[in-house]
């Protein structure tokens, strides 16, 4: 009986250390796949804030203005030809 015990620990200690080693291997290559993701998500971030800046520049009221006065047929109307229509829904009413 105190042979297979001996036995057991004697076994068991380099199957624990193996263990312990296996997961220090899957923890630091976890580690790294979630640094290059981290890398990634600032490339995108940079990517996006510079969309942002060029759909705001491209939007512009001043640039929309210059390329309609370049485009035939397009022009501003005047005030008095501008018809708007408010429909005021604080009534609740629906469709129906």
């Amino acid at each position: 009986m105190k042979r297979k015990l001996i036995l057991l620990i004697i076994v068991s200690v380099p199957a624990l250390l193996y263990l312990n080693v296996w997961q220090a291997f899957r923890y630091r290559s976890v580690e790294t796949e979630i640094e290059l993701l981290e890398v990634k998500q600032q490339e995108w971030i940079e990517e996006n804030k510079k969309a942002i800046i060029a759909i705001e520049v491209l939007g512009a009221p001043s640039r929309i203005n210059g390329l309609t006065s370049e485009i035939d047929g397009l022009n501003r109307p005047e005030t008095t030809a501008v018809i708007r229509i408010n429909i005021d829904d604080s009534k609740g009413g629906g469709n129906g």
